[in-house]
């Protein structure tokens, strides 16, 4: 299907811009009135991830970031958690018809949880429904969300490989999926994991992760997944691809925009104190 008129209606953006032509939301207020059924429920999909993360820290009582943004309602997660757990002691439990749109995988996950006697470690429940929402990614009906999912994935493991290795911390069963490229990451002894010659990838997130300005860091990951996105949507014009490209980049927008907004609040500096933290190897990571 061509969205000829929605496409040609939408304004420019650049990785630059400090503020937002609309939110997120108001997009997708906006796409409801012009995308099928199926291709909205594509678009939802680029959140998925960041989903998953809200649903994980509800379950471990931890706080969500202020720039995390959910496309469900206030309360759907936390009536999601709620009804598992009375499913727990009633298996014939149906959940509500509003969560039927979800993977199954996310019940299953989140059931395993629930049911163990005592949460597991944080962070590797986080690589194991990580691990499983990837999986399940690799059959998404549309190629673009399929590659772009898939260099989400190796931006995750390379980055966690080179701190792992910089803080001298046990990383690889963290690392997402599998291939060569995992492999290399758990593998391999080498200055660069053996993948310079190999990976563009690879050097251009080595170069940003050279930056001693965590702000500059952070910005230059962005431009590489703006940058990947160009290149994924050159040739499309009117496709549902060029649309959930531009929602991403739309995405990767809004995060900056939030963090504009708290540092006229005086909590800018909070936020990036915490995007810092985020790239430390956790200490439960140490081998002991």
């Amino acid at each position: 299907m061509q969205y000829y008129y929605f496409i040609c209606g939408l304004p420019v953006i650049t990785i630059d811009d400090a503020k937002l032509p609309f939110s997120l939301e108001d997009f997708r207020q906006d796409a409801k009135d012009h995308l099928s059924a199926k291709d909205l429920k594509l678009m939802e999909l680029v959140h998925l991830p960041d989903e998953l993360e809200r649903l994980l820290k509800l379950v471990y009582k931890l706080d969500i970031p202020p720039e995390s943004l959910s496309v469900y309602p206030e309360g759907w997660w936390e009536q999601y958690i709620e009804l598992h757990r009375q499913k727990l002691g009633n298996p014939q439990l149906k959940l509500s018809k509003c969560f039927g749109k979800l993977p199954d995988f996310i019940s299953l996950e989140l059931s395993q949880l629930l049911s163990s006697e005592e949460l597991p470690d944080y962070y590797q429940a986080d690589q194991k429904l990580l691990n499983a929402c990837f999986k399940w990614l690799k059959d998404v009906p549309n190629k673009f969300l399929k590659q772009w999912f898939d260099h989400e994935a190796q931006i995750r493991n390379i980055l966690m490989a080179i701190n792992g290795r910089a803080h001298s911390h046990e990383y690889a069963r963290y690392l997402i999926g599998e291939g060569e490229l995992v492999d290399k990451l758990s593998r391999s002894n080498s200055a660069d994991f053996g993948l310079s010659k190999q990976s563009e990838l690879f050097d251009e997130l080595y170069r940003a992760y050279e930056q001693n300005n965590i702000l500059y860091r952070e910005k230059a990951y962005d431009v590489i997944r703006w940058k990947w996105v160009d290149n994924h949507t050159f040739f499309e014009y009117f496709s549902i691809d060029k649309i959930l490209g531009y929602y991403c980049k739309l995405k990767l927008l809004a995060r900056w925009a939030s963090f504009e907004t708290n540092a006229g609040k005086e909590s800018f500096h909070d936020a990036l104190d915490k995007m810092e933290a985020s790239f430390q190897i956790p200490v439960e990571f140490t081998v002991r």
